[in-house]
């Protein structure tokens, strides 16, 4: 059935049907931009994440945070955003990768 579909696909491309690249980083969408790296935070997010270490009512307490917060709010809990600056007054970059290790 995959290979069916694979190969229906490689047809309409071939074709001009359909066009040959995903456009994943939504470079014509400025407001859409920052969705892959949320979708991937929250995929990561503890709300998602059963970890055998994690205390069984950590899931119904993100839950009841997270539903509670207003939409910007929740996108800085799902996914905090890290700043430089080179002064007070000048932002250098505000898309700076998060890491959990070095």
């Amino acid at each position: 059935m995959q290979t069916c579909l694979w190969l229906w696909g490689h047809e309409l491309i071939k074709a001009g049907l359909c066009c040959s690249q995903v456009d994943a980083e939504f470079a014509g969408s400025e407001a859409l931009q920052p969705l892959p790296r949320l979708v991937y935070a929250l995929l990561r997010s503890p709300l998602l994440t059963v970890l055998k270490q994690q205390h069984a009512d950590v899931r119904t307490a993100i839950c009841h945070l997270w539903a509670s917060l207003p939409p910007q709010e929740l996108r800085t809990a799902v996914y905090p955003l890290l700043t430089s600056f080179s002064n007070p007054d000048t932002l250098v970059s505000d898309t700076l990768p998060l890491a959990s290790a070095w």
